[in-house]
């Protein structure tokens, strides 16, 4: 992947609730690009390339500015889930002064308000990825906030819930009060993002009538090793207790199976805890086949990066922000939502 080490330590098939309103989704405050010529010159800057999906988008970014370098040059930084390090990269593409956008994935959404007050003086646009705090971005009239729609994704990942319950529940609901009892396995705390997520999630099972109740949750920081660790503890603490896993990504899915596995669960169809996970990446997609996993919500890196790459265009055009894409914008006009890419579920696999 190609990423540039400026800096060392050393030196979202459903409709949202938010609606398109076209006459504030154009980008009437942007300022007259200091690039006259294109390729326009887009610093990005990645906080957690650790992770599946960032390390994919980062991947699927260098395809798009191939395939457009005559558009688009994209010069990466690597933060390596440091925030002082990606405060150093900052500095270092604002001092540079040569910069036509930026798109900033934080390692801490915290420090938004810190990052948007430096790029403030610049007079720069800058579209933030993954989480942020939007109190701070909509005071600023040339910032937007780009997030996979999350309370779409919260609803499919609810879905596959419902449909597993519906089918199986006399297999899932162990003690017979017709109540799903689940843990839940979370990336960082205080993520905005996933949090809403699991909100909508549990809305979603609730919204069928399904009882839920909370019997632990753990941050395991997208870690299969951690994820691994913790459900082996919470299933030596809670025993039989547990009936669902709902995990924030595949990969702390994947390492909630492993313990599973080691407690004699998910080896087989027969015996299974479902456990649903989000991304859709191929290990998930091979254990669901298998029906070792319940299900998990596809996010395509190629079309997060696609839909990135028009939206960034967009600013730098004043043009509308989502033209040319199928993205969503909040009636702000700061929140622009790019969808979702379906679910894979192992009910799929029973019907084919």
């Amino acid at each position: 992947m190609k990423i540039f080490y400026k800096m060392t330590l050393i030196y979202i098939l459903l409709i949202s609730s938010a609606l398109t309103i076209p006459s504030q989704a154009y980008n009437s405050n942007s300022i007259p690009c200091r690039n006259l010529e294109t390729p326009f010159k887009v610093a990005v800057l990645l906080g957690h390339t650790g992770t599946h999906i960032i390390t994919a988008l980062g991947e699927s970014l260098e395809k798009v500015e191939k395939d457009n370098s005559d558009k688009i040059d994209f010069i990466f930084y690597d933060a390596q889930v440091n925030q002082d390090i990606q405060n150093q990269q900052l500095d270092l593409v604002l001092k540079e002064n040569n910069i036509d956008l930026i798109l900033l994935e934080l390692v801490e959404s915290n420090n938004t308000k810190h990052v948007l007050d430096k790029i403030k003086g610049h007079n720069l646009p800058v579209g933030f990825m993954g989480d942020a705090d939007i109190i701070p971005i909509n005071s600023y009239n040339k910032a937007y906030w780009l997030t996979i729609n999350a309370e779409q994704g919260g609803i499919l990942q609810g879905n596959i819930l419902v449909d597993a319950w519906n089918k199986d529940k006399p297999k899932i609901d162990i003690n017979k009060d017709n109540i799903m009892q689940y843990i839940v396995l979370l990336g960082t705390p205080g993520n905005i993002y996933t949090d809403v997520r699991i909100r909508s999630c549990l809305s979603t099972l609730n919204d069928h009538h399904i009882g839920t109740q909370e019997i632990a949750s753990k941050v395991c920081y997208w870690s299969e090793d951690m994820a691994k660790d913790t459900v082996e503890n919470l299933l030596l603490t809670y025993s039989n207790k547990i009936e669902v896993i709902i995990s924030n990504d595949d990969v702390m899915a994947i390492g909630a199976i492993k313990a599973l596995q080691k407690f004699g669960y998910n080896k087989n169809p027969t015996k299974v805890i479902p456990v649903v996970g989000f991304d859709g990446i191929p290990e998930a997609s091979s254990l669901i086949r298998n029906r070792l996993m319940t299900g998990t919500v596809i996010q395509n890196p190629d079309h997060i990066a696609m839909n990135t790459f028009k939206i960034a265009l967009n600013i730098l055009n004043n043009r509308n922000l989502i033209e040319g894409t199928d993205c969503l914008i909040d009636p702000t006009g700061k929140i622009i939502y790019i969808p979702n890419h379906g679910i894979i579920t192992y009910l799929h696999y029973l019907q084919s």
